[in-house]
């Protein structure tokens, strides 16, 4: 579907829109810490980021357009869609100022949140952002990246044990997800194009060889068609979002079975975020290698037909140019040490089993 151009040319500004939509696992937190580190910089040379839509992920403005209530407005004490009719009722005015504001002196505002991937399930819910990204802005790009399913799902496992998960990654997510919109980037993508128009969408493979010196960052600038001169941004500081090792993960699983993320009176337990944060953060634990995927293969090949659609529809290749992944190399270590102690291997095991 192409935009009419009723929406392109009303309420029209100077300021175009990159809106960076993730996906989830494609260094997302890496690119939005260093905009916001360099963000007078950025400011200088005429690039605007929100203070409204909350510093770094831009979070805030997708949870105002998506169908669901997620972990994200629980956080924040909105249980239903009263409660946030009420928390966003002045949310767009209040952004729309401060776009009127940036307007006056900057000439691109970059808006980023991977949540724009994983939540913006509904084309509805998607063409209401459209609507209003064209009353506000002159044009709009999407960037977006995309990594092989498979590493993400190992990446997305850590995440959902760092936000209270407690079952093994045998048992993550077991059901076919070919069809979700989660994993299935030509289901995605085809939203995003109905609403916006495919000539809108830049899209780039995740993969480290083919970014400028390896660094996502740099390539983020070149595709947005930001002319600053590297050397005037700030590269030094990396923030990774690190996975977790096995050993790690089987201490925060633990955790988070004691002390369930909310408890039964929806309350939430500040005692887990504090331990699985330390678990996570501190070298003491990184322990064990990282975390292997016995069914990873097999969830590359059920995505291989599907994904040979995606790059042919949107990279004009008939194949699937996700490599596969490379068998698990075990790493020894301390905690591989333990395990095959008999002293210690099966309480390890044992806890493995629950």
């Amino acid at each position: 579907m192409i935009v009419p151009v009723s929406i392109r040319s009303a309420g029209r500004r100077n300021m175009r829109c990159v809106l960076h939509i993730g996906t989830e696992k494609t260094a997302t937190t890496s690119i939005q810490s260093w905009l916001y580190q360099n963000k007078a910089t950025l400011s200088r040379n005429g690039i605007a980021l929100s203070h409204v839509l909350g510093e770094g992920n831009n979070r805030a403005l997708c949870a105002r357009f998506q169908p669901e209530i997620d972990d994200y407005l629980l956080d924040m004490g909105i249980r239903d869609e009263a409660g946030k009719k009420a928390r966003f009722a002045t949310f767009l005015d209040d952004f729309e100022a401060e776009i009127r504001w940036l307007n006056l002196s900057h000439t691109t505002m970059i808006i980023t949140s991977e949540h724009f991937h994983r939540r913006m399930t509904s084309e509805q819910n998607i063409a209401e952002l459209r609507d209003f990204l064209y009353r506000n802005f002159s044009s709009i790009q999407i960037v977006c990246y995309f990594r092989e399913q498979s590493e993400v799902r190992k990446s997305l496992y850590s995440t959902g044990i760092k936000g209270g998960d407690t079952c093994r990654i045998q048992d993550f997510q077991n059901d076919d997800q070919t069809e979700t919109h989660y994993y299935n980037y030509k289901k995605m993508l085809d939203k995003w194009s109905a609403c916006f128009g495919k000539s809108c969408i830049t899209r780039r493979i995740f993969r480290t060889n083919l970014f400028p010196d390896k660094d996502i960052r740099k390539d983020f600038l070149n595709i947005c068609r930001l002319k600053i001169p590297s050397d005037s941004l700030d590269f030094s500081s990396t923030h990774d979002n690190k996975g977790l090792t096995r050993f790690q993960a089987l201490l925060a699983r633990q955790v988070n079975k004691v002390f369930p993320r909310y408890n039964r009176n929806g309350k939430y337990s500040w005692i887990r975020d504090r331990a699985v944060y330390v678990i996570s953060s501190f070298r003491m634990f990184r322990l064990g290698g990282a975390i292997s995927d016995p069914r990873q293969k097999h969830f590359y090949a059920a995505f291989n037909e599907t994904n040979k659609d995606f790059f042919y529809e949107y990279f004009g290749v008939k194949e699937n140019l996700f490599s596969a992944p490379l068998p698990h190399q075990a790493t020894e270590t301390l905690f591989s040490l333990l395990s095959s102690d008999p002293a210690t291997s099966g309480a390890l095991a044992a806890r493995e089993r629950t």
